[in-house]
């Protein structure tokens, strides 16, 4: 998809924003734009009100708040708007294919309020929103507590201590699935209906990391399983950066309390059980340990009536890309999460996962893999914080495949080295090939900046207390120098560091003084990197042996 514009009459800090998309470049099949702005202006604010605004419509209600937005599907070239906003007429919005009457009725008196919403068919609006933040997840679970059910009033899943409880739970189960009302009852093993938004915890990344590198694995070995012929696809320049050159494998432990699990769950456990290499019971407890590589012989060849030889090789198992090739990686990990979200029940059923990597190891650590012929392996909480989210950010693109998706990300890059932040526009280049989506992600990276021309990016300022449009930078920002970014974007007085400044600057008037001055501002001037402030302190020095002569 691609959104083409966004307006928002108020919603928190925006107030009559407006905002407006370039065309992606011809050779891309996504669109990525940068929303940056110094703290306050609403950049996480942005990405929130265009989550809530598709999560509305999809379940056939109106956001709380007026807005329009102009978007266009891959499945064709028509362009869609969608809007609420009360200047379109007076009577009735008919704007693209949201249908809103205004009007006086008995149960809703305001003329200024819509009275009849024609609910829109979901291949009208974006298959799946994604979104992700290293801010404060809280923000976005008050949004997802504030959506209302379709009959007005929140609505909870019925108590199992009540009579009835089984077709009590049915009736919730239908009444919250989107579109028209069904009369069937869910059956043993039956999926229910899945939201079109993903909102991506902190909690989840572990299964985020798996998913997205199983999906990953499964693209790389479609033409041959061998091991030697391996190189990721869309993470190879990310692997490369963890040093990671293959999952091994991973483990799964699970509480297998069958007096809470949903028939969708004991299916789907029964599945996993069934493909596990090795299984270790204690109590309800069950650890599944998943090996992805087999070695498996083969002919080396006959000589003279001896019995062939044989060889082993590795070669990758794709009984687990099986089960998820059956209903697809998101679906997969969707049921993954659910396993690992406490519910309606007291504790999680998924209590556990954990990943096998095999690193790339250094000249001097060669070793162990000399001696017992296998490749030490390191799990995935053994990862620094940064190294474990680096992974994680970049495996929930693969994760999507080729999903057609609005992707919010919330600056991504923090936990980040510089080398990373410098790298993260074109690793997600490379993750994103073939996708037919829009990203939108905030920064604060002055370095991510200058992967990306100025139509790319979209500047925030707050005003008077409100944020009411969004900008293009004044700088041409792809290949610039971070530093002038961080002063023509961001606003700092100086790209060097305040305290680094002060002192500076302070020396070179105190010394101005002094009878030792040229002295004292060599000392300075061993100090002191290079840039701007070296060459002002031998501008200084320059001009004392100037007046010495």
């Amino acid at each position: 998809m691609k959104l083409l514009s966004l307006r928002i009459a108020d919603y928190h800090v925006l107030h009559n924003f407006e905002l407006r998309f370039e065309h992606a470049a011809e050779d891309q099949t996504y669109t990525l734009d940068l929303i940056v702005g110094i703290n306050g202006t609403g950049k996480s604010t942005l990405l929130r009100a265009l989550a809530a605004i598709f999560r509305y419509l999809k379940r056939g209600e109106m956001p709380p708040f007026d807005f329009e937005v102009t978007y266009q599907l891959a499945n064709g070239s028509e362009v869609t708007t969608l809007s609420n906003l009360k200047e379109k007429s007076s009577e009735k919005v008919e704007d693209g294919l949201l249908r809103v009457s205004y009007g006086k009725s008995q149960n809703q008196p305001s003329p200024d309020q819509p009275i009849a919403v024609e609910r829109l068919e979901s291949s009208e609006l974006p298959p799946l929103i994604v979104a992700f933040t290293t801010g404060g997840e809280r923000e976005w679970e008050l949004e997802e507590a504030a959506l209302p059910m379709l009959n007005g009033e929140q609505q909870k899943p019925p108590d199992p201590d009540e009579a009835q409880f089984k077709e009590q739970l049915t009736e919730w189960y239908l009444r919250e699935l989107p579109g028209e009302p069904v009369n069937e009852t869910l059956e043993e093993g039956e999926v229910l209906a899945t939201d079109v938004f993903m909102f991506i915890t902190a909690d989840q990344m572990p299964l985020v990391t798996l998913c997205g590198m199983l999906n990953d694995m499964k693209n790389a070995f479609s033409d041959s399983r061998e091991v030697k012929t391996f190189s990721w696809d869309r993470l190879q320049k990310a692997m490369e950066e963890a040093h990671i050159k293959l999952l091994r494998g991973f483990s799964l432990r699970l509480r297998m309390n069958r007096d809470v699990l949903a028939p969708e769950d004991r299916r789907f456990t029964g599945e996993l059980l069934q493909r596990a290499d090795h299984i270790v019971q204690t109590g309800s407890d069950y650890l599944l340990v998943f090996d992805l590589f087999k070695a498996q012989s083969k002919q080396a060849g006959e000589e003279a009536g001896t019995q062939a030889e044989q060889a082993d090789e590795e070669v990758f198992d794709d009984r687990v890309i099986q089960l998820f090739g059956s209903m697809g990686i998101i679906e997969f990990f969707k049921r993954l999460v659910r396993l690992a979200q406490p519910g309606g029940r007291q504790d999680p059923i998924l209590r556990d996962v954990d990943l096998f990597l095999e690193k790339e190891q250094q000249e001097e650590n060669h070793s162990q893999e000399q001696e017992d012929g296998k490749p030490p392996l390191h799990l995935l909480r053994w990862l620094s914080d940064g190294e474990q989210s680096f992974l994680g950010r970049l495996c929930l693109i693969s994760l999507l495949g080729e999903s057609e998706a609005l992707i919010l990300l919330d600056e991504p890059e923090v936990h980040f080295n510089d080398k990373w932040k410098r790298q993260l526009v074109f690793m997600l280049d490379q993750a994103l090939d073939g996708q037919q989506s829009h990203v939108l992600m905030t920064t604060h990276s002055s370095i991510t900046l200058t992967d990306v021309p100025s139509t790319s990016i979209r500047l925030l300022h707050r005003n008077n207390g409100y944020t009411s449009n969004a900008i293009s930078p004044p700088l041409r920002t792809l290949g610039a120098d971070p530093s002038d970014i961080m002063v023509s974007v961001f606003g700092a007085e100086n790209a060097t560091g305040e305290q680094g400044v002060q002192i500076i600057t302070s020396k070179i008037k105190e010394y101005s003084k002094d009878r030792q001055a040229k002295e004292k501002l060599e000392n300075l001037l061993s100090e002191v990197g290079p840039g701007y402030w070296r060459f002002l302190i031998r501008r200084e020095i320059h001009a004392l042996e100037g007046e010495a002569r």
